[in-house]
């Protein structure tokens, strides 16, 4: 996969879940998303590890308040289907996450 701007669909809520930008950069090294659910915003910014898992932080954000959490995920890509598969831990839960991305540019 290479560097470059996504956008797609995610689940871990029965919620419709949308990714409004996912951004792969610094050769694969990188991954930052934009989520937006039930009113929430999610930012979620990912570093790849020797393993090759991505693991790293989100902040959501709803009215005023912010907070934070662990996420981490693998990449999987077959020709043009891109998909992310981890889990998300949030307010002292863990979560199975997924997302399936499309090239925007």
């Amino acid at each position: 996969m290479k560097d470059g701007k996504y956008e797609g669909s995610t689940g871990w809520d029965p919620a419709p879940i949308t990714i409004k930008n996912a951004i792969l950069r610094e050769d694969n090294k990188e991954l930052a998303t934009d989520i937006e659910v039930n009113g929430c915003k999610y930012t979620a910014t990912l570093k790849q590890t020797i393993n090759g898992k991505y693991e790293g932080t989100f902040i959501r954000q709803q009215g005023g308040e912010k907070h934070t959490g662990n996420c981490s995920c693998r990449l999987f890509e077959d020709g043009e289907d891109i998909l992310l598969f981890g889990r998300w831990q949030e307010d002292g839960c863990s979560y199975t996450w997924w997302a399936k991305l499309e090239t925007l540019e």
